[in-house]
């Protein structure tokens, strides 16, 4: 049986691009909404990594302050 939960956060800069027939106020309020354009992932930063022991009488806390640590694809 496990013993510890570790919870990791993440953060993560990507970029979303569409194209449009016309550039318009009505357009651009539903990009958000479309699923038709091209992702990419630019930055994933490790912000923070909490470990918790699973049985609650003990917490336990490695990385309490954020780590700054970038990985690239």
């Amino acid at each position: 049986m496990s013993k510890y939960l570790i919870e990791t956060f993440y953060t993560c800069t990507f970029k979303i691009v569409h194209k449009l027939d016309k550039l318009n106020d009505k357009n651009l309020s539903e990009l958000e909404n479309r699923n038709d354009g091209q992702f990419e992932i630019i930055d994933v930063r490790l912000n923070n990594r909490k470990t918790k022991a699973i049985n609650n009488q003990k917490e336990e806390s490695f990385n309490d302050k954020s780590d700054s640590k970038n990985i690239y694809f």
